[in-house]
């Protein structure tokens, strides 16, 4: 997880490049609202976006992104599991939260009784499942697209060959 207070767009393009698990080949999925950013980190730092092409573009749907990361955090028992990898995070905020921190942060406005509105979430401090849910939302049709088989031969019974 790399996170960064207010550097320049060269500053954390720079980050991005020396990451350890940093790969051109990876896929990146940026901030759907950070247009501008997402055009110079490719034309003037040569760092590609899942938002380029109309094929892959990022998913900035809220409500449907809360839905979808709820039923991947959940295992076939329906007990919800989220994995964090600790053996990297890059921050160069001392007090800056991570995505960890953040869950145990989230929630959500009140409606007039008091009961949550489980599809207005409080938009304060929630960057990290911002991009939780831009990836889970976004990567289904990019993974679909890339581990599609490049050629199947199933005989007449259904079984591959």
């Amino acid at each position: 997880e790399y996170r960064s207070g207010a550097n320049t767009l060269e500053a954390h393009a720079n980050k991005i490049k020396v990451s350890p698990f940093w790969s051109p080949e990876l896929p990146i999925w940026p901030d759907p609202s950070a247009a501008q950013e997402i055009i110079d980190l490719k034309d003037l730092y040569g760092i590609e976006t899942m938002m380029e092409t109309e094929d892959h573009k990022t998913i900035n749907a809220v409500e449907a992104g809360i839905n979808q990361v709820r039923g991947h955090l959940k295992d076939y028992l329906g007990n919800v599991n989220y994995y964090i990898c600790h053996d990297y995070f890059d921050c160069d905020v001392a007090n800056m939260d991570g995505t960890l921190e953040e869950f145990g942060k989230y929630k959500y406005k009140r409606l007039q009784d008091g009961k949550p509105n489980t599809k207005e979430p409080m938009k304060v401090d929630d960057h990290g499942l911002d991009v939780d849910r831009y990836v889970i939302l976004s990567s289904i049709p990019y993974f679909r697209e890339q581990f599609q088989p490049a050629y199947e031969d199933i005989e007449g019974d259904g079984f591959w060959q």
